[in-house]
């Protein structure tokens, strides 16, 4: 629901609920239209980053085209909190992600395949010295 800032819909935009709710910052402007008094602090609204690095407080675009007008996509203002679409040819941040769970590397495996290679190597080579003395 709208239930942060600028009334945005966390359920439609992913950078909506990472900056309310993953990270908790606050909007500009409360669900009432008042402010909070975010405007005066150094980032502005970006209050917290962690654990992202390098987060600016700047405009993000989604990757998602508006609708009503192809020429403009969402975007997402990491200074204030607010969700709104922009002409694509504006010059903003871009975040590269990806969809879905990351499945770590499995380590026994990795490392009988590291060790596998490194049996496989010194055999080729004591086999190359042999040929040769």
């Amino acid at each position: 629901g709208t239930d942060c800032g600028y009334n945005v819909d966390l359920a439609t935009g992913e950078m909506a609920r990472m900056f309310y709710s993953t990270l908790g910052n606050t909007g500009y402007y409360n669900t009432s239209g008042g402010l909070t008094g975010c405007a005066g602090a150094p980032n502005y609204c970006l209050t917290n980053t962690a654990p992202f690095s390098n987060l600016q407080p700047n405009v993000y675009w989604s990757g998602t085209e508006y609708a009503p007008n192809t020429y403009n996509a969402w975007s997402f203002n990491f200074v204030n909190g607010v969700q709104y679409e922009n002409y694509k040819t504006s010059g903003f941040y871009a975040w590269a992600v990806r969809s879905g769970d990351i499945a770590p590397v499995p380590v026994p495996g990795a490392v009988w395949l590291f060790g596998g290679a490194l049996t496989l190597l010194g055999a080729v080579r004591r086999r190359a010295m042999t040929t040769l003395g």
